[in-house]
């Protein structure tokens, strides 16, 4: 019975240490809002690029908004602390997205890339209905 007890205690004190580390300051909106305002730059860079079939600039775009949305995981915005990690599989949803979309940029596969990008926004669309409330 020990163990168990044991186990216990060590998940509340996680979960307890996880949302005192967010109470306390490691959340910084700035950074937060940086991150959210240069993925935009880049959707729209990218856009432009496939548009004008500009691959070495769509692959940065779409290699920068790819690690970008690993970024946000770890900039997780103020929510309840049992909503994190929610918003943090919308945020690996955007990467692997994004990772996807590198992968056609780089085979010069426009339709797929705009494709995956149309993905990346549904991403984008559906964690801001969730949050921005």
């Amino acid at each position: 019975m020990r163990p168990v007890l044991c186990l216990a205690i060590v998940c509340v004190l996680a979960l307890a240490g996880a949302g005192m580390a967010h109470a306390a300051g490691a959340y910084s909106q700035s950074a937060f809002e940086k991150v959210m305002g240069d993925t935009m730059k880049d959707l729209r860079l990218l856009l432009n690029s496939l548009v004008a079939e500009d691959w070495a600039k769509a692959q940065s775009s779409a290699q920068d908004m790819t690690t970008q949305a690993k970024a946000m995981r770890d900039l997780t915005p103020k929510v309840s602390v049992d909503r994190i990690g929610e918003f943090q599989a919308q945020a690996d949803s955007l990467a692997a997205r994004g990772a996807r979309v590198l992968v056609a940029v780089k085979a010069h596969d426009r339709g797929l890339a705009t494709a995956g990008m149309g993905r990346m926004v549904e991403t984008c669309m559906t964690c801001h209905s969730i949050f921005r409330k």
